[in-house]
């Protein structure tokens, strides 16, 4: 069995090449489709181990600005000398179209800022909403307690910040502005 070796930041992806069903028959037909067959494999291995790379690197490297936050309405009002200080709780990660950020009934342990791109909102029985720049989602499951109530994905390449919730807790005891506008929209969201 052939063994092909990616890795990312210090963590070993490994794929395992099956074996072909025509291996073990005579030379000759389906010898080249066992080679096309691995080198498929090894290629779609490799991009993705090239992209997880890639998206790491760019997650590092981006700094999110006040200028970023105080496009979002929640922070209005916010001082530049706030903001500077709550850019620390959020961590910037970039997501690809289809891949699923949050998942219903799953424990939510962050919210999450849309800074780009657009993102389903699918509450079990179809698409319920769709969320872009300047939204942001995960909120309700941090401040009822309850599990996920939708699985968000998304539909194109998207940035997003993320702050976890013992980040999310000392954001709102910082900041009752801010954690009225929070549970207002959590009553909003959970009324219907």
């Amino acid at each position: 069995m052939a063994v092909a070796g990616c890795e990312e930041d210090g963590d070993t992806r490994v794929l395992r090449l099956p074996a072909h069903p025509l291996q073990g028959q005579a030379a000759g037909a389906g010898e080249a489709d066992v080679v096309g067959y691995r080198y498929s494999r090894l290629v779609r291995c490799a991009l993705s181990c090239f992209q997880a790379m890639f998206l790491a690197t760019y997650a590092r490297d981006k700094h999110m600005d006040i200028e970023t936050l105080r496009t979002f309405d929640l922070f209005e009002g916010m001082s530049d000398e706030e903001l500077t200080r709550k850019l620390e709780l959020f961590e910037p990660i970039r997501r690809m179209a289809g891949e699923r950020v949050t998942q219903k009934d799953d424990f939510g342990y962050s919210l999450f800022l849309v800074i780009a791109g657009r993102l389903s909102v699918d509450a079990g029985d179809g698409v319920i909403a769709e969320v872009g720049a300047g939204d942001f989602f995960g909120e309700v499951s941090l401040v009822t307690g309850e599990k996920r109530n939708a699985t968000v994905t998304a539909l194109e390449t998207c940035d997003l910040a993320k702050i976890m919730m013992w980040d999310f807790d000392e954001l709102l005891t910082e900041h009752p502005v801010l954690a009225a506008r929070i549970k207002a929209i959590v009553d909003e969201r959970t009324a219907s």
